[in-house]
Protein backbone atom coordinates (compact mmCIF):
# COMPACT_ATOMS: atom_id res chain seq x y z
CA UNK A 1 0.00 0.00 0.00
CA UNK A 2 1.26 3.46 -0.97
CA UNK A 3 1.67 5.93 1.66
CA UNK A 4 0.57 9.10 1.30
CA UNK A 5 3.72 11.69 0.70
CA UNK A 6 4.74 15.41 0.08
CA UNK A 7 7.83 15.90 -2.67
CA UNK A 8 9.18 19.25 -4.05
CA UNK A 9 7.76 21.69 -2.60
CA UNK A 10 9.22 25.33 -1.80
CA UNK A 11 7.76 28.71 -1.02
CA UNK A 12 8.35 29.56 -4.76
CA UNK A 13 7.01 26.73 -7.13
CA UNK A 14 2.84 26.66 -7.72
CA UNK A 15 2.64 22.79 -7.83
CA UNK A 16 3.00 20.16 -4.98
CA UNK A 17 3.75 16.41 -5.67
CA UNK A 18 0.99 14.83 -3.30
CA UNK A 19 0.92 10.71 -3.84
CA UNK A 20 -2.52 8.89 -3.59
CA UNK A 21 -3.10 5.40 -1.82
CA UNK A 22 -3.60 3.21 -4.94
CA UNK A 23 -7.56 2.01 -4.95
CA UNK A 24 -6.81 -1.54 -5.22
CA UNK A 25 -5.35 -1.24 -1.99
CA UNK A 26 -8.61 -1.26 -0.39
CA UNK A 27 -9.85 -4.02 -3.28
CA UNK A 28 -7.66 -6.24 -1.78
CA UNK A 29 -8.67 -5.27 1.63
CA UNK A 30 -12.15 -6.04 0.73
CA UNK A 31 -12.08 -8.99 -1.18
CA UNK A 32 -10.01 -10.48 1.75
CA UNK A 33 -12.56 -9.19 4.17
CA UNK A 34 -15.20 -11.11 2.29
CA UNK A 35 -13.64 -14.02 2.16
CA UNK A 36 -12.66 -14.30 5.86
CA UNK A 37 -16.08 -13.98 7.05
CA UNK A 38 -17.84 -15.98 4.80
CA UNK A 39 -14.91 -19.12 5.72
CA UNK A 40 -15.15 -17.40 9.87
CA UNK A 41 -19.33 -17.90 10.08
CA UNK A 42 -19.33 -21.67 8.28
CA UNK A 43 -17.80 -24.56 9.48
CA UNK A 44 -14.35 -23.85 8.16
CA UNK A 45 -14.08 -21.53 10.78
CA UNK A 46 -10.39 -21.43 12.76
CA UNK A 47 -8.09 -19.56 13.94
CA UNK A 48 -6.17 -18.82 11.07
CA UNK A 49 -9.70 -17.24 9.38
CA UNK A 50 -10.17 -15.40 12.26
CA UNK A 51 -6.76 -13.64 12.37
CA UNK A 52 -6.86 -13.45 8.76
CA UNK A 53 -10.39 -11.39 8.69
CA UNK A 54 -8.93 -8.87 11.75
CA UNK A 55 -6.26 -8.41 9.35
CA UNK A 56 -8.32 -7.54 6.39
CA UNK A 57 -9.76 -4.82 8.60
CA UNK A 58 -7.05 -3.20 9.98
CA UNK A 59 -5.77 -3.12 6.24
CA UNK A 60 -8.90 -1.67 5.43
CA UNK A 61 -8.52 1.02 8.31
CA UNK A 62 -5.24 1.80 7.14
CA UNK A 63 -6.49 2.52 3.45
CA UNK A 64 -8.48 4.83 5.40
CA UNK A 65 -6.42 6.60 7.68
CA UNK A 66 -3.72 7.06 4.51
CA UNK A 67 -6.88 8.11 2.22
CA UNK A 68 -7.95 11.09 4.95
CA UNK A 69 -4.55 12.02 5.56
CA UNK A 70 -3.82 12.45 1.27
CA UNK A 71 -7.38 14.60 1.03
CA UNK A 72 -5.95 16.70 4.08
CA UNK A 73 -2.83 17.16 2.56
CA UNK A 74 -4.55 18.55 -0.83
CA UNK A 75 -6.56 20.77 1.26
CA UNK A 76 -4.05 22.19 2.67
CA UNK A 77 -1.96 22.26 -0.53
CA UNK A 78 -4.74 23.72 -2.61
CA UNK A 79 -5.17 26.49 0.54
CA UNK A 80 -1.54 27.98 0.14
CA UNK A 81 -1.67 28.33 -3.37
CA UNK A 82 -0.68 25.11 -5.23
CA UNK A 83 -2.17 22.74 -8.11
CA UNK A 84 -1.50 19.43 -6.66
CA UNK A 85 0.13 16.61 -9.10
CA UNK A 86 0.07 13.17 -8.63
CA UNK A 87 3.54 12.18 -9.98
CA UNK A 88 6.87 14.02 -10.88
CA UNK A 89 7.42 14.65 -14.46
CA UNK A 90 8.56 12.19 -16.71
CA UNK A 91 12.07 14.32 -17.64
CA UNK A 92 12.84 14.97 -13.55
CA UNK A 93 13.01 11.69 -12.87
CA UNK A 94 15.18 10.72 -15.96
CA UNK A 95 17.26 14.04 -14.67
CA UNK A 96 17.03 12.28 -11.12
CA UNK A 97 17.84 8.87 -12.29
CA UNK A 98 20.96 10.01 -14.35
CA UNK A 99 22.20 12.23 -11.83
CA UNK A 100 22.48 9.64 -8.87
CA UNK A 101 24.17 6.96 -11.43
CA UNK A 102 26.71 9.85 -12.54
CA UNK A 103 27.16 10.66 -8.80
CA UNK A 104 27.24 7.43 -7.30
CA UNK A 105 29.74 7.05 -4.73
CA UNK A 106 30.66 10.76 -4.41
CA UNK A 107 30.08 13.17 -1.25
CA UNK A 108 29.65 16.60 -0.85
CA UNK A 109 31.72 19.19 1.45
CA UNK A 110 29.80 18.35 4.12
CA UNK A 111 30.02 14.47 3.93
CA UNK A 112 26.96 13.62 2.59
CA UNK A 113 26.20 11.54 -0.66
CA UNK A 114 25.90 14.04 -3.26
CA UNK A 115 23.05 12.84 -5.04
CA UNK A 116 21.08 12.80 -1.59
CA UNK A 117 22.83 16.27 -0.49
CA UNK A 118 23.72 18.55 -2.82
CA UNK A 119 21.57 17.87 -5.85
CA UNK A 120 18.80 17.21 -4.02
CA UNK A 121 18.58 20.29 -1.54
CA UNK A 122 19.64 22.61 -4.79
CA UNK A 123 16.73 21.06 -6.49
CA UNK A 124 14.04 21.57 -3.30
CA UNK A 125 14.96 25.52 -4.21
CA UNK A 126 14.18 25.85 -7.48
CA UNK A 127 10.61 25.99 -8.81
CA UNK A 128 9.35 24.63 -12.34
CA UNK A 129 10.30 21.47 -13.79
CA UNK A 130 12.87 23.01 -16.43
CA UNK A 131 14.66 24.25 -13.06
CA UNK A 132 14.61 20.97 -11.31
CA UNK A 133 16.30 18.96 -14.27
CA UNK A 134 19.41 21.64 -14.44
CA UNK A 135 19.52 21.57 -10.52
CA UNK A 136 20.00 17.36 -10.60
CA UNK A 137 22.75 18.10 -13.59
CA UNK A 138 24.02 21.24 -13.53
CA UNK A 139 27.40 19.76 -12.55
CA UNK A 140 27.28 16.65 -14.91
CA UNK A 141 29.30 18.15 -17.70
CA UNK A 142 31.83 20.01 -15.45
CA UNK A 143 32.63 16.76 -12.92
CA UNK A 144 31.66 13.77 -15.00
CA UNK A 145 31.95 12.17 -18.45
CA UNK A 146 29.06 12.39 -19.57
CA UNK A 147 28.77 14.25 -23.06
CA UNK A 148 26.95 17.32 -23.91
CA UNK A 149 25.83 16.15 -26.94
CA UNK A 150 23.88 13.28 -25.00
CA UNK A 151 22.68 15.61 -23.00
CA UNK A 152 21.33 17.91 -25.60
CA UNK A 153 19.84 14.89 -27.19
CA UNK A 154 18.12 13.87 -23.97
CA UNK A 155 16.63 16.47 -22.36
CA UNK A 156 17.12 19.33 -25.05
CA UNK A 157 18.89 22.88 -25.81
CA UNK A 158 16.82 24.75 -23.06
CA UNK A 159 18.14 22.55 -20.53
CA UNK A 160 21.88 21.87 -22.03
CA UNK A 161 22.36 25.52 -22.90
CA UNK A 162 21.38 26.50 -19.09
CA UNK A 163 23.73 23.51 -18.15
CA UNK A 164 26.76 24.49 -20.22
CA UNK A 165 26.63 28.11 -18.89
CA UNK A 166 26.66 26.74 -15.59
CA UNK A 167 30.03 24.87 -16.04
CA UNK A 168 32.79 26.29 -14.46
CA UNK A 169 35.74 25.72 -16.93
CA UNK A 170 37.71 29.21 -16.00
CA UNK A 171 40.47 30.18 -13.13
CA UNK A 172 39.47 28.20 -9.81
CA UNK A 173 40.56 31.22 -7.80
CA UNK A 174 37.87 33.65 -6.37
CA UNK A 175 38.50 36.18 -8.94
CA UNK A 176 37.96 33.77 -11.73
CA UNK A 177 35.04 32.63 -9.97
CA UNK A 178 33.33 35.87 -9.54
CA UNK A 179 34.25 36.59 -13.29
CA UNK A 180 32.22 32.91 -14.15
CA UNK A 181 29.41 34.09 -12.04
CA UNK A 182 29.19 38.04 -14.04
CA UNK A 183 29.68 35.78 -16.88
CA UNK A 184 26.28 33.92 -16.14
CA UNK A 185 24.61 37.29 -14.73
CA UNK A 186 25.04 38.96 -18.02
CA UNK A 187 23.87 36.20 -19.92
CA UNK A 188 20.24 36.89 -18.86
CA UNK A 189 19.57 33.13 -19.03
CA UNK A 190 16.81 32.96 -16.43
CA UNK A 191 16.69 29.15 -15.49
CA UNK A 192 20.54 29.07 -15.45
CA UNK A 193 20.32 32.01 -13.03
CA UNK A 194 18.01 30.31 -10.90
CA UNK A 195 19.95 27.40 -10.73
CA UNK A 196 22.89 29.21 -9.59
CA UNK A 197 21.15 31.23 -7.03
CA UNK A 198 20.11 27.91 -5.43
CA UNK A 199 23.42 26.19 -5.78
CA UNK A 200 24.95 28.94 -4.32
CA UNK A 201 22.28 29.03 -1.06
CA UNK A 202 22.99 25.69 -0.80
CA UNK A 203 26.83 25.95 -0.92
CA UNK A 204 26.65 28.87 1.28
CA UNK A 205 24.83 27.01 4.23
CA UNK A 206 27.35 26.88 6.92
CA UNK A 207 24.84 25.00 9.40
CA UNK A 208 25.89 21.77 6.73
CA UNK A 209 29.56 21.99 7.98
CA UNK A 210 28.46 21.79 11.49
CA UNK A 211 28.88 25.45 12.49
CA UNK A 212 26.50 27.53 14.07
CA UNK A 213 27.81 30.61 12.28
CA UNK A 214 30.64 31.78 9.82
CA UNK A 215 33.07 33.07 12.53
CA UNK A 216 33.28 28.81 13.09
CA UNK A 217 34.31 27.79 9.86
CA UNK A 218 37.58 26.77 9.26
CA UNK A 219 39.68 29.63 6.71
CA UNK A 220 39.61 27.66 4.10
CA UNK A 221 35.43 26.87 4.27
CA UNK A 222 35.29 30.23 5.38
CA UNK A 223 37.20 31.85 2.65
CA UNK A 224 34.84 29.43 -0.06
CA UNK A 225 32.03 30.92 2.08
CA UNK A 226 32.83 34.50 1.67
CA UNK A 227 33.27 33.31 -2.33
CA UNK A 228 30.02 32.13 -2.38
CA UNK A 229 27.87 35.09 -0.82
CA UNK A 230 29.56 37.59 -2.72
CA UNK A 231 28.38 35.53 -5.76
CA UNK A 232 25.41 35.10 -4.75
CA UNK A 233 25.05 39.15 -3.95
CA UNK A 234 25.89 39.46 -7.87
CA UNK A 235 23.06 36.92 -8.85
CA UNK A 236 20.50 38.09 -6.72
CA UNK A 237 20.75 41.50 -8.28
CA UNK A 238 20.21 39.65 -11.44
CA UNK A 239 17.27 38.19 -10.91
CA UNK A 240 15.63 41.40 -8.95
CA UNK A 241 16.69 43.38 -12.07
Amino acid sequence: MSQTTKEQISSEEKYVVIKRPTVLAVVIGILLVAVDAVLVFTRYRSAFTIIMLVAGILYIGVYIYLLLKYKRAVKEAVSQGYTVKDKVDERVEKAMELARIKFAGRVDKAGADYFEGHLSSVAELVSSDEEKIVAYLHDILEDTDYPEEKLRKEFGDEITDAICLLTHQGRLDEEGYLEYIRNLKESGNKLAIAVKIADLTNNSDYTRLGASSPDELKDVDRRRWEKYRKSLEILTEAEKA
